[in-house]
């Protein structure tokens, strides 16, 4: 069969460019960005590639471009071993090479929207051997066609750097460690429009601001932080509520969830449970996806906030990284299908995560058959990490691998699911599901 009766050259320009769309969303490195590979591939490919300016307006280094992450360990602002001048020419021709390709990049896009992801382990982007690094590079810049600004720094908490560019009126989303860098004042960026908002040093009076300044925000996620300075060490508590009456999805860690007002809010991500039924009250919002990220959690607790009707509607729910959580029987029951009652707690769950649980293992195994065996289930992924926690303190390991094989038996007995599991970690999720007839 010859190339051009392939079955691959027959499919249409605009089916290319999806699937093309798709490589380039998709994680993972690449040995350079997609639109020059797929582009070198034939000549059908190389032309739609150069007739689609979306395939070339999104940048994510150094996934895409493998010599940068290389450099970047060989330059690093705290590397161990600076560069023997041997390297030097090496690498200031990796940053020549690599300009090149973004500037080409660019021209390419035309007038589409950039995308540009930058992760590094260093904290000053493209540090080389000078003392140059990309703030000064970008510095009073302007970027009209810039949408989404992706930025992550592993040591964001001991370096601080100002936002670089002086205007960026097209932008939406934003991952930018310092929150309070980003001049709400001065609007270097187009707050009335903001999407998105990622920022790992968020002060209170910062999310206050922000709020007030973005009525489209839509995400939020954050590390609250509280600002001391030597004419106020002790900062006064936060006495006003933070509302915002759009809000969908918020991320918190180390924050007083109790003072926002969020009646919008779907999908909520906090460190621990404290002060979450303050919030609901005054909230009213309905939640569809709740995960906690805590050490400690009581049971108690967490049965009152599953059964406030701001959870009613969960279909997501995730207990991560809890070392110890007690699971009363009583709970267990409210969350457990009968053959007599299909009147469960939290009926629409559709993920749920959970870990360290502190329970009667068998009549735990029995609450996760039933949400994949009832008629009435709803559950595609549950996901379970054991920290020994099914039996009491002090006992053996041989105790502990009997129980855990007890209940092992009972998920395995579930009809059509496919299970993965170790000695203490279980994934279930669904097989072949068929129709029930009504």
């Amino acid at each position: 069969m010859s190339m051009e009766n392939r079955p691959i050259h027959r499919l249409s320009s605009n089916i290319l460019i999806r699937i093309f769309e798709k490589l380039i969303e998709s994680e993972g490195e690449n040995e350079r960005p997609i639109p020059f590979t797929v582009s070198h591939v034939c000549a059908t490919w190389r032309r739609s590639a150069l007739s689609s300016p979306v395939l070339w307006g999104h940048i994510r280094i150094p996934q895409d471009f493998p010599c940068i992450a290389e450099v970047l360990e060989l330059v690093g602002y705290d590397s161990p071993c600076r560069p023997v001048i041997n390297d030097f020419y090496r690498v200031i021709q990796s940053f020549t090479d690599i300009a090149s390709c973004l500037r080409l990049m660019i021209e390419r896009a035309g007038t589409f929207p950039l995308v540009i992801h930058y992760h590094s382990n260093h904290p000053y982007p493209f540090q080389n051997p000078i003392g140059i690094d990309a703030n000064e590079m970008f510095e009073a810049q302007h970027a009209p066609l810039l949408r989404v600004l992706d930025i992550q720094y592993a040591d964001s908490v001991h370096y601080h750097l100002k936002f670089p560019l002086a205007s960026c009126p097209s932008l939406t989303d934003i991952v930018w460690p310092w929150a309070d860098s980003l001049s709400i004042e001065n609007n270097l960026v187009p707050w009335k429009s903001l999407r998105s908002l990622n920022s790992f040093l968020a002060p209170h009076e910062t999310i206050s601001k922000l709020f007030e300044c973005s009525p489209e925000l839509y995400h939020l996620e954050c590390c609250y932080t509280v600002v001391r300075t030597s004419s106020s060490p002790n900062p006064k508590p936060i006495r006003t509520p933070i509302t915002h009456l759009k809000l969908q999805s918020l991320t918190l860690t180390n924050s007083p969830i109790e003072f926002f007002i969020l009646p919008q809010l779907s999908h909520l991500r906090i460190w621990g449970p404290t002060g979450l039924l303050v919030f609901f009250s005054r909230s009213g919002c309905k939640l569809r996806s709740l995960a906690f990220d805590a050490l400690t959690m009581n049971a108690n607790y967490l049965s009152t906030v599953l059964h406030s009707p701001c959870c009613s509607s969960l279909t997501e729910l995730y207990i991560n990284k809890v070392h110890r959580i007690n699971f009363p029987k009583k709970l267990l029951a409210e969350l457990t299908y009968t053959s007599s009652t299909s009147d469960v707690l939290c009926p629409n769950l559709k993920i749920l995560h959970l870990s360290g649980a502190q329970c009667d293992s068998e009549q735990f195994a029995r609450m996760i058959e039933s949400r994949f065996a009832h008629v009435n289930n709803c559950l595609d992924h549950f996901e379970y990490h054991d920290h020994h926690n099914m039996t009491s303190k002090g006992r053996h390991e041989e105790q502990y691998s009997a129980i855990w094989e007890a209940f092992m038996d009972i998920i395995r007995s579930i009809p059509n699911a496919r299970i993965q599991h170790d000695d203490h970690w279980v994934l279930i999720r669904p097989g072949i599901r068929h129709p029930v007839a009504r």
